[in-house]
C-alpha cells in the first residue's frame, strides 16, 4: 500500500530541459550499465494499492512565462504493472483552479502506450494564450471550455495521439 496525501511537486521547464533533469542524468551515468543480465526470467514488479489524495502539482514553462496549477490532485489504482501490462488508474485535479479533469486512464508503462477516457469541465482558455499567440497573433483569448473525450496514443509522442469527443464553449472572446 502507497499513500501521497498533501504532496506537492513543482516541474521548471526551461527552453528544453526540465529540473529533475540532471538527477536522470546522473541515475543514468552512474547506475545503469550495458552488461548483459544473465539469462533467466524477467522479473516482474507491481505495486498494489496506490493512492496520491489533495496533491499539487505545479509545472512552469519558462520560455513562454507560463505556470500551471493542477491542485486537488487525486490518483487512484489497484496495482501499478511495471512490466508489460495494463495499470488502470482513476484520476481528477483542478487546473489552474478553474477546470476540472476526471478521468480513467489506462497505461502500459512498458510501451507507454495510453488511453485516457475523460470529462473537463470549465476550463478558462485565457490559460492557454501564451502557446497560442506565437502562432496566431491575438491580443486575448478568453472563454470556457468543457469536453467529453477520449485520447489515445504513446507518451513518448504525444502529439501524434488521437482525440476524439464532445466540446461546448461559452464566452468565447478573440480579441485581435
Amino acid at each position: 500500500h502507497v499513500a501521497l496525501d498533501s504532496s506537492r511537486v513543482a516541474l521548471v521547464q526551461d527552453v528544453e530541459t526540465f529540473n529533475f533533469s540532471s538527477l536522470v542524468d546522473y541515475l543514468a551515468e552512474h547506475y545503469a550499465t550495458d552488461d548483459d543480465a544473465p539469462a533467466g526470467e524477467p522479473w516482474e514488479v507491481t505495486i498494489e494499492d496506490v493512492a496520491v489524495s489533495d496533491g499539487v502539482v505545479i509545472y512552469r514553462d519558462v520560455a513562454l512565462a507560463q505556470e500551471w496549477v493542477l491542485s486537488e490532485l487525486s490518483l487512484a489504482s489497484p496495482c501499478i504493472y511495471l512490466d508489460n501490462a495494463v495499470t488502470r488508474i482513476d484520476a481528477s485535479m483542478l487546473i489552474n483552479d478553474n477546470g476540472m479533469l476526471e478521468g480513467v486512464a489506462d497505461v502500459n508503462i512498458s510501451t507507454f502506450d495510453f488511453l485516457f477516457d475523460g470529462k473537463l469541465d470549465g476550463f478558462n482558455i485565457a490559460d492557454t494564450y501564451n502557446y497560442i499567440y506565437p502562432v496566431v497573433n491575438l491580443k486575448g483569448i478568453g472563454g470556457v471550455i468543457g469536453a467529453e473525450c477520449h485520447l489515445e496514443g504513446s507518451i513518448l509522442d504525444i502529439l501524434a495521439m488521437s482525440i476524439s469527443g464532445d466540446i461546448s464553449a461559452s464566452k468565447v472572446s478573440l480579441l485581435g
